[in-house]
C-alpha cells in the first residue's frame, strides 16, 4: 500500500492539507533549498493544529556535512513534536562524515535520510548503512527540482531497487522530488511505502505556490485508485 505524504509551509497550509485522507503532514520552506527548514514557531504550531490526527514530519535544512550540528538540529526539530525528522544526506562525503554522529541520535530520534537521486548515483547501498545507524526510514529524493521529477534523474528500475533495499534493512521508504500525476501509477507499482508531493498540489504547479485543496483532491483521488485505502500513520 502507498500513501502520501503532503508538504507544508504553514498552519493555512496545514490546515488545508488535514482537510483531506493524507498520511503524513510534513513540514518544509520550499523557497529555502531541497530541504528547506521551517520556522521552530511555525512547525509548533502546525504540530498543535495536527494534534495527533496525521504522522507529521519536519526536515532539519539544506545542512553542510557536518554531523555534530545535523544532530542539533535533528534534536531541535524533533523536541517540537514530530514524529520523524528528515536529514538530508547530499553525497556519499554525508554518509561517511555524518552517519557515525547521527548514530548518537537516533536512538532517541525517529530519523528519515533523505537520499538525492541527482548527487549519489547509489542510493541501495546507502540503505544497510542507515540501518545500522539506527535510522526509522530512508527516502529518495532530487535536489535540484529544476530537473523535474525523480524519474528522469534515475529509472524506475532502479527505485525498485532502492525499495527492495530498503525493506530488507526494514527501513520505511519514500519516493518524491517534483512528482506528477503521470508518477503515480508507476511508482505505486515499485510499492515504497509513500510518495511525497508539494509542487502537484499546488496552484499552477509551482512549488512555492499556494497549497489547493483541489489539487490534493486530486492527487488523493488517483493514490486510492492504485492503493488501499489510506492510513494516519506510518
Amino acid at each position: 500500500m502507498t500513501r502520501l505524504l503532503a508538504s507544508v509551509r504553514s498552519v493555512e497550509e496545514a490546515e488545508i492539507a488535514l482537510r483531506a485522507p493524507i498520511d503524513v503532514l510534513d513540514m518544509k520552506e520550499p523557497a529555502a533549498g531541497a530541504l528547506g527548514a521551517l520556522d521552530t514557531n511555525v512547525i509548533r504550531a502546525i504540530v498543535k493544529v495536527a494534534n495527533g490526527r496525521r504522522t507529521t514530519s519536519a526536515t532539519t535544512g539544506d545542512l553542510p556535512a557536518q554531523g555534530e550540528m545535523m544532530v542539533e538540529r535533528a534534536r531541535e526539530v524533533a523536541a517540537l513534536g514530530v514524529d520523524y525528522v528528515k536529514v538530508g544526506l547530499f553525497g556519499p562525503h554525508y554518509l561517511e562524515k555524518c552517519l557515525p554522529v547521527l548514530k548518537h541520535a537516533a536512538g532517541e530520534i525517529r530519523l528519515v535520510g533523505v537520499l538525492f537521486a541527482d548527487r549519489i548515483a547509489d542510493f541501495e547501498g546507502p540503505c544497510s548503512l542507515l540501518k545500522e545507524a539506527g535510522f526509522a526510514g530512508a527516502m529518495v529524493d532530487t535536489a535540484d527540482k529544476g530537473n523535474g521529477s525523480v524519474r528522469k534523474c534515475a529509472t524506475d528500475e532502479k527505485l525498485g531497487r532502492f525499495v527492495q533495499a530498503a525493506r530488507e534493512c526494514g527501513l520505511l521508504c519514500g519516493i518524491a522530488g517534483s512528482l506528477a500525476v503521470a508518477d503515480i501509477k508507476p511508482l505505486q507499482k515499485i510499492g515504497p511505502d509513500y510518495l511525497g508531493f508539494r509542487t502537484a498540489l499546488c496552484e499552477g504547479g509551482e512549488r512555492d505556490g499556494k497549497l489547493s485543496g483541489e489539487a490534493i483532491g486530486k492527487i488523493v483521488e488517483i493514490v486510492n485508485t492504485g492503493s488501499a485505502p489510506l492510513r494516519t500513520a506510518l
